[in-house]
């Protein structure tokens, strides 16, 4: 820390950076997290970005939302919390109706009827480093514990592995955005929704790059 000359507030904050990177368990994450979220200087970066902040902040936060395009659907917060899998509890369900409603994510339609809003989010540099990879772990866990709560006929969990030319990277990512563009125009088209479903798409190397002298 002396190297690279921080402050003690500012050495306790690159530590637990790291140990959020490090962690090797799930608990161990959520420990890190925490002690990131309390930390001034990631609060500060908090308000930049404050609805997008709040809405990854929770994996079920975006469940609770699109649980909400279900006819059937009840705003209070022990009906939620038994929806969700797995279960969250009801103080869980109770924020994520508070926060989602603050964020105009949930609105009440003629009815009184709470509703999907549609408010655009985007995220920007000084959170992107720190909630998002956070956001994404979450939910890369749901889908391997999936693997053994889910039923086949309920989930769809494949892979490939292949070679390719580093050229070849960038077209990857793009036919991959254009099919999640093309999953969630369709999804957004359903009529009578039943339930939620998370579509999770990983794209990353098992082998180091070439050097130019191999």
């Amino acid at each position: 820390m002396k190297a690279l000359k921080l402050e003690p507030d500012e050495a306790s904050f690159f530590t637990d950076l790291v140990a959020l990177d490090q962690a090797e368990t799930v608990t161990a994450r959520n420990r890190a997290f925490e002690r990131v979220a309390a930390n001034r200087r990631f609060r500060q970066a908090r308000r930049l970005e404050g609805p997008l902040f709040k809405y990854l902040s929770r994996w079920y936060y975006p469940a609770v939302r699109e649980l909400a395009g279900r006819a059937d659907f009840i705003d209070d917060p022990r009906w939620i919390a038994g929806q969700l899998l797995p279960k969250i509890t009801v103080a869980q369900a109770r924020s994520a109706l508070r926060t989602l409603t603050e964020l105009g994510l949930l609105v009440e339609d003629a009815s009184g009827r709470l509703v999907r809003g549609e408010p655009s989010l985007t995220t920007g540099h000084e959170v992107r480093s720190i909630l998002v990879p956070a956001y994404h772990r979450q939910m890369i866990e749901r889908a391997a514990s999936s693997i053994e709560t889910v039923p086949r006929d309920e989930r769809d969990v494949s892979a490939l592995t292949v070679c390719i030319r580093a050229s070849s990277v960038a077209d990857l990512k793009e036919r991959v955005h254009r099919f999640r563009e093309e999953m969630l125009d369709v999804c957004d088209r359903e009529e009578d929704p039943e339930r939620v479903y998370q579509l999770c798409i990983q794209l990353f190397p098992l082998s180091a790059a070439p050097t130019d002298d191999a």
